[in-house]
């Protein structure tokens, strides 16, 4: 017999999720995981005064971590106890505090053309709407812009978010306003933010951002950042004129102690296309330079991992990788899977309360004419009970299968699920149709050659 308090862990009830633990509360990003009815059960008597016999339930959940032996006269911490929301679960939450920002880079997603954005969210309206996400079970938010650290009211914003019991998970910011005293402040609520910072490459990045001294001030920043003890990851948006310049940067942020570095392929965006023209790299030249960057990187002895956006993400710790097209296992498929997990776990919010399913889709959905719904006008928890957006990020892998005939034929569509929307969108037209760079990735054995790339690491989520 033993008594047990709740570890890390709280307990939560969402509409068709009725059994969910919410794991690593006090970590940088929470997360929500399903539970069955015996181990939910065995949860809730987890309360510092209930004595439990020992058993393989019990055994199972200290394994796990979410729970452990109470000290003397300890009770949990009255946010773990079990709690109800009258809607869908949507783990995460970005928020896009502002449009305004201090640079003018040449492929902002947020634009449609090359007027410059001026939407901001009021302090008021910003906390009404965290309020309301606290109350629909949201557990991690994002604060991103435009540059949302030229927001006069951002500490405000970052407080509010702890005073509503939800975590900042992450910051994406070009680090122009990143100070001491910023960095202090923000370790006060919390140091477990991760800052997403944008260098896109060693001698290119005052071009991309429109701003003249830009990469210089950036290193300085990154630098002050990981002084003060936070993560950082820095992201190379990778197009025709700064692709040579990868490895470099990538060496440059491993030096200055960036934990991870992400490469994202300059995409189709509206502003992009009106002022790069033909500068987007084929998905074929990305992969391909992509697999001479690991190439490199596996010759070496890298601590920072590296995630191509669309390709594969390499952890040097355990020497291992993910290949980031499939999506699941084969005997794992349903047709009924979501088509985008990651839309169906993060919700999107513009300053002027507009509804995305991703970070970077407004631009090309607003450009499409696609609508999903209006915080402002409905209500968040309106949204996620009943709306366009939750019947477009529920919506099974089928609805893809249903409408274009290659998915529906391909031996791969069971892994990559289709692909991403916004791809299909971008490059057919049509939201539900497949996903060209997949295709690509799979027809062209992609996955085998990125094995050749990486000797010595192991693949986590093979093809089947």
């Amino acid at each position: 017999m033993a008594v047990y308090v709740l570890n890390d862990t709280a307990l939560r009830s969402w509409w068709m999720l009725q059994r969910a633990v919410v794991k690593n509360i006090s970590g940088e990003q929470r997360s929500v995981a399903s539970v069955s009815k015996e181990e939910f059960d065995l949860l809730l008597k987890c309360d510092g005064q209930t004595m439990i016999p020992e058993s393989e339930l019990s055994k199972n959940l200290l394994e796990r971590r979410l729970i452990r032996v109470a000290e003397d006269g300890e009770r949990n911490d009255p946010y773990l106890d079990h709690r109800s929301y009258d809607n869908r679960c949507v783990p995460n939450m970005g928020i896009n505090i502002t449009e305004r920002c201090n640079f003018n880079c040449l492929h902002c997603y947020e634009a449609v053309d090359n007027q410059i954005p001026r939407s901001e969210m009021s302090l008021s309206s910003c906390r009404e709407l965290l309020k309301e996400a606290a109350d629909c079970g949201i557990q991690n938010i994002k604060i991103t812009g435009g540059e949302p650290l030229i927001h006069k009211d951002f500490m405000d914003i970052a407080k509010s978010v702890y005073e509503y019991g939800m975590t900042i998970d992450r910051i994406n910011t070009n680090a122009f306003f990143v100070t001491s005293d910023l960095c202090e402040d923000l370790r006060s609520l919390d140091d477990h933010i991760l800052f997403n910072v944008s260098y896109d490459g060693a001698g290119y990045h005052d071009w991309m951002r429109g701003k003249k001294g830009a990469e210089k001030d950036l290193i300085e920043k990154i630098k002050m950042l990981v002084d003060s003890g936070f993560s950082v990851r820095a992201a190379m948006t990778l197009n025709r004129v700064n692709a040579g310049a990868a490895s470099e940067t990538m060496h440059r942020m491993e030096e200055l102690g960036v934990r991870e570095f992400r490469i994202i392929r300059t995409s189709e965006v509206p502003r992009w296309r009106l002022n790069a023209g033909d500068a987007c790299l084929t998905m074929e030249e990305y992969y391909d330079s992509m697999l001479e960057l690991f190439r490199q990187y596996a010759a070496g002895r890298p601590k920072i991992a590296l995630d191509v956006w669309h390709f594969a993400k390499v952890i040097p710790e355990n020497k291992s990788y993910y290949l980031a097209p499939v999506m699941c296992a084969a005997d794992d498929f349903r047709p009924d899977l979501v088509m985008c997990g990651n839309a169906r776990e993060n919700i999107t919010i513009t300053p002027d309360g507009d509804v995305f399913p991703c970070t970077p889709s407004p631009g090309l959905y607003k450009s499409c004419g696609m609508e999903f719904g209006n915080v402002f006008r409905t209500g968040l928890k309106k949204i996620l009970q009943d709306s366009d957006y939750l019947a477009f990020v529920c919506k099974g892998v089928h609805a893809i299968s249903d409408n274009d005939k290659k998915c529906a034929s391909c031996r791969y569509f069971r892994q990559c699920l289709g692909g991403c929307r916004l791809f299909a969108l971008g490059m057919n037209g049509d939201v539900l149709s497949h996903d060209p760079t997949k295709c690509l990735f799979f027809e062209n054995r992609y996955y085998e050659r990125i094995k050749d790339a990486l000797p010595g690491y192991r693949c986590m989520n093979n093809v089947d």
